[in-house]
């Protein structure tokens, strides 16, 4: 064979083989897999800080769920940032998935009282990190990703940029459901 075509059929491959990567099925949703709302919302959680089980069906609407660990400072600018809007408006809920399999359920505690946080605060298992990415993708439970979900009766939605502009959050509080 050919030099040149050796060489062009070789880069065909490794760039076949690349955008299958790219594109498999584990790295992003796929429709028939995908969690629906109410697969997120009827997941029983337990609040680390009252012990108590709830569901996001049960909280007031929009609720803004993200994502944590205790070491990630961005996550504790966020979570500092929904304690303002608490103060400011009354009509949302906000739940913390702490997504670190390391950290423990007093340390998620410790964190939460220091920082005088009290909304409600869990140690994500395993389905629900599942649905989540299901529903956002890979990237969606991981921690230094700082991701956040608005989630309503019939509905969620990802937030972009929940740290890069305080008004991200605020806005998406104000649009409600």
């Amino acid at each position: 064979m050919d030099q040149k075509v050796t060489l062009a059929i070789a880069s065909l491959l490794v760039a076949g083989i690349g955008l299958g990567l790219l594109i498999s099925p584990g790295n992003s949703p796929v429709d028939g897999d995908e969690a629906s709302v109410n697969e997120i919302r009827s997941e029983s959680l337990v609040d680390v800080n009252s012990g108590s089980s709830f569901r996001i069906s049960g909280l007031e609407k929009p609720v803004l769920v993200g994502t944590f660990a205790v070491w990630c400072t961005r996550c504790e600018k966020r979570q500092e940032r929904i304690n303002d809007l608490q103060r400011t408006y009354e009509n949302f809920s906000a739940v913390s998935l702490d997504v670190d399999p390391a950290e423990s359920r007093s340390q998620v505690t410790r964190h939460t009282l220091s920082n005088q946080f009290d909304w409600r605060f869990v140690m994500a298992q395993e389905d629900i990190i599942r649905k989540l990415e299901s529903k956002f993708g890979e990237g969606f439970p991981k921690a230094s990703n700082n991701s956040i979900a608005v989630i309503c009766e019939d509905s969620m939605r990802m937030v972009s940029g929940a740290v890069q502009k305080d008004s991200y959050l605020e806005e998406e509080i104000k649009r409600g459901c």
